[in-house]
């Protein structure tokens, strides 16, 4: 039986397909065994047009009831005619395949170069070189090898290097192939490095002599050889007398890759230098800075050296020592290297510690130096990701005055921080001007254009960027197919959420199809999808099937499946899974965690256990708190928990749907600013909403006031024909004759993170005219209307016919309706709402007034 395996929906399973229906399909096209494609979708050649027969179900479980065939033409290197066509596969073109084939062949992945390989022997249409075939042969045998103690992995290189045997056909010599196959040669300190990792000190040390017998030493990073260092110190197999032979042996090897004309580096500075590397393993800083002094004291070591140990102190987190290390160099007049620059900005950045980061980069211009590309983008990075866009950008427009030329990390991070804001016109001025410069654009850059209209529910753009990525022969990565998985979810939300769930999963299948293997991300979307349509034995299923590809969830993926356990009605389980996620570290609740939890129990009727789960988190925040602890802030401290809008705006919802309007006001009055917690546009509407209802027309006016626009104030121009500088060409192209100095604008620059502050949407003003009109306000309705259009919001077809409804109820409605009317056609003349739908329902309020 052929094993064509495909993905159900309804259950989430691979399946099967029988004999029977293997049968009908080689009736239809006459295919063979070697055109099968991973997914189970086969090709099918008929004249010059290559069409796709798939499957689609109608059953409901694991029996299959119908068969369906469908056809769609596959158009080379674009998705097919509609990409949530049942049978339409993401194709990649033949250029691009062959370049990710070779990238695997070379960084020796066999895993991918197989679905590679297996894509490109399935297409008919093309022609496939025997040099593909023995590369692969190659990979397999090499791979075959090196996994010996892996039974499992040693047969599957087997068998699938039977199956590359069989599909060579007749037309091949064996004595041919084997001639053309070039045995993948191990690299020499590979074995060091697998034996060292396995805490095998015997193998380690066979593989260390073996290496020192040669003529040519290969080069061994640092890390490395402080790691075979530790084990040789800290191992209980031998004594102390060959563990001082042992590390002395080390020592000479080390000092002799290090040593330079400028500076000799010997064994007992090489054995100081891992006491010191042993301390900052302990986190002894104390007795780290002793063993340098002792190290540095009349002597000079290379700058290579102390850049490899400066690297090392930021690994382990000793951010201390390394500013000594750097401050030794300063004094020394060493310049460290433009790689260990951008070391120390990207180790700054990672650990929240920006201010640090930025005070080395002005730092570092403050004495002359010109900084790497590499450094501007990391600063670049940090003020993107801190919402200063507009920081950034002067970044940029010094960094063009200086003389340098951005690279695509450059323009990715402009584009990246025009996104945060939603302005595609200006992200679009970017990446225009970084094709007019000659930078090519990568996946980084194309994943974050396909990810700025998913996140504005434009799927059409999305795809067409896709496409777009694929022609320029940029081949997609995982991140790509899980943007194009939002976007599909975010367009068609609110039709069925099967046939959601159904498009989506179409899109998985066909990434597996073009080899890219699906990641925790990607699988925690689909069950979030699942939970979403209610489908809690799905969201189990889609769980299962990732973690038989060992792969381990994370809190975004408990997350789902508790949203899938609450939405399905299924309290207990999602208890006992919330327990478990208190007792588990690795995976221990979250804010949103805490949220779903309260939305939960707010569902359930239980607004007391609502309350209890909001003082837990309360009391963990502070349990966790660094300043409260008053540790300095790591890596680990910023995944901790912290309050945000989203979960005092799910407890204020809470307590307004029962009523309880003076919980909701001293929610907004006071835990946000004890909390420390910036207020959103959903705190505004809830709260309006919750003053709307228990009747407290002045405390609602009281919050809105600040909030909406004066009337003596002009039109602000929009984002898209704003005149900030970042759009003008001349601004940002314009190059002086004299040379500036460099980055003038780390004078003026603010450390401060970015909060965006609420803004006026048509979701506020439809609970502020709610508000207005059930209050008897109606007069101040045509206010609202002037406060709409300056500040530049396109009101929706609800709000418009809520102010013509509530106008129509007061005496002179008639005039009134007409007058509103009027000022509507004058400021909006393409509202979201035909002229004639106003004119109707102006008409039915005037009627039933």
């Amino acid at each position: 039986m052929l094993d064509i395996r495909f993905l159900c929906r309804h259950c989430v399973r691979l399946k099967t397909l029988s004999d029977g229906l293997l049968q009908l399909w080689r009736s239809h096209g006459g295919v063979d065994a070697g055109c099968v494609l991973p997914n189970g979708v086969i090709p099918w050649q008929r004249g010059s047009r290559r069409f796709e027969v798939g499957v689609q179900l109608r059953n409901t479980h694991s029996l299959i009831d119908k068969v369906s065939l469908a056809t769609s033409h596959v158009e080379g290197s674009k998705f097919g005619r509609s990409i949530y066509s049942p049978a339409a596969t993401v194709v990649l073109p033949d250029n691009v395949l062959k370049n990710e084939f070779d990238l695997a062949i070379r960084k020796r992945q066999s895993e991918r170069a197989w679905g590679l390989y297996s894509q490109l022997r399935a297409r008919s249409h093309t022609d496939m070189p025997i040099s593909i075939h023995a590369s692969m042969f190659a990979l397999l045998d090499y791979v075959q090898k090196d996994a010996q103690d892996d039974c499992v992995v040693a047969k599957c290189r087997m068998r699938q290097k039977m199956v590359l045997q069989d599909s060579l056909g007749t037309g091949i010599d064996a004595s041919t192939f084997q001639s053309l196959i070039k045995p993948v040669d191990r690299a020499p300190h590979r074995s060091l490095y697998v034996a060292i990792k396995q805490g095998d000190l015997p193998q380690a040390w066979h593989e260390f002599s073996a290496l020192t017998q040669q003529e040519s030493i290969p080069h061994v990073t640092f890390r490395v050889y402080q790691n075979f260092l530790h084990l040789i110190r800290t191992s209980r197999d031998i004594d102390d007398k060959l563990r001082r032979q042992y590390m002395s042996r080390v020592a000479e090897a080390m000092s002799r890759q290090w040593t330079r004309p400028e500076a000799v580096v010997t064994a007992q500075d090489i054995l100081k230098i891992t006491n010191v590397a042993f301390a900052l393993r302990n986190k002894n800083h104390a007795q780290a800075l002793q063993a340098f002094d002792a190290l540095t004291k009349d002597r000079q070591i290379p700058s290579a050296l102390l850049e490899d140990l400066l690297r090392f102190a930021l690994l382990y987190g000793q951010t201390d020592f390394g500013l000594a290390v750097q401050q030794h160099m300063q004094l020394h007049d060493m310049i460290p290297s433009d790689d260990t620059q951008n070391h120390i900005l990207r180790h700054h950045l990672s650990t929240g510690q920006f201010e640090q980061g930025l005070n080395h980069f002005k730092a570092l211009v403050q004495r002359g130096e010109v900084p790497s590309v590499n450094a501007v983008n990391a600063v670049m990075c940090g003020l993107v990701d801190r919402h200063q866009i507009h920081e950034a950008e002067e970044l940029f427009r010094d960094m063009l005055k200086g003389g340098a030329k951005p690279d695509v990390a450059t323009f990715s991070e402009l584009i990246k921080g025009r996104s945060k804001l939603n302005d595609v016109n200006t992200a679009m001025y970017y990446f225009r001007m970084m094709q007019r410069m000659g930078v090519a654009a990568n996946s980084f850059t194309y994943n974050i254009l396909i990810d700025l209209f998913a996140e504005r529910r434009q799927s059409n753009h999305a795809i067409r960027w896709f496409r777009r990525m694929l022609d320029a022969g940029v081949a997609p990565d995982v991140v790509t197919i899980t943007s194009l998985v939002k976007a599909v979810s975010r367009e068609i939300r609110g039709k069925r959420m099967s046939n959601v769930i159904d498009k989506c999963l179409a899109i998985y299948q066909q990434a597996k199809t073009a080899g890219i293997d699906a990641d925790v991300t990607l699988y925690s979307m689909l069950i979030q999808l699942h939970a979403d349509a209610s489908d809690f034995q799905g969201s189990l299923n889609l769980h299962s099937l990732m973690v038989q590809e060992h792969l381990k969830p994370n809190i975004h993926t408990y997350n789902a499946l508790l949203t899938a356990c609450v939405n399905a009605d299924k309290m207990d389980i999602a208890e006992k899974m919330f327990r478990h996620m208190q007792q588990e570290p690795s995976n221990h609740p979250n804010t949103v965690t805490y949220t779903i939890m309260i939305e939960a129990y707010a569902k359930a009727r239980q607004l007391h256990r609502a309350e209890e789960v909001f003082d837990t988190f309360r009391k963990a925040c502070e349990a966790n708190d660094p300043a409260v602890q008053g540790a300095k802030p790591t890596k680990q401290t910023a995944l901790l928990l912290k309050p945000d809008a989203a979960i005092l705006n799910c407890l204020m919802e809470a307590y307004n749907r029962y009523g309880e309007v003076d919980k909701v006001l001293r929610i907004w009055n006071e835990t946000f600013d004890e909390l420390g917690v910036v207020r959103d546009a959903i705190s505004l509407v809830t709260v309006l909403d919750a003053c709307n209802h228990g009747n407290r027309f002045s405390e609602g006016m009281r919050i809105i006031s600040p909030f909406l626009p004066s009337l003596q104030q002009n039109p602000q121009p929009t984002s898209s024909s704003t005149s900030d500088t970042s759009s003008d060409p001349k601004s940002v192209t314009e190059t002086d004759q004299i040379r500036v100095k460099w980055f003038p604008s780390l004078e003026q620059l603010n450390t401060d993170l970015r909060i965006p502050s609420i803004g006026m949407s048509d979701t506020i003003y439809n609970s502020y005219v709610n508000m207005l009109g059930m209050h008897g306000e109606a007069s101040m309705l045509f206010t609202v209307l002037d406060q709409i259009h300056i500040s530049k919001i396109k009101p929706s077809g609800r709000t418009l016919r809520q102010v013509l409804g509530y106008l129509s109820q007061r005496e002179g409605g008639d005039r009134m309706v007409k007058n509103a009317l009027l000022l509507m056609r004058q400021y909006w003349p393409y509202i979201s709402i035909s002229r004639k739908e106003i004119e109707d329902t102006a008409w039915n309020s005037l009627h039933r007034g």
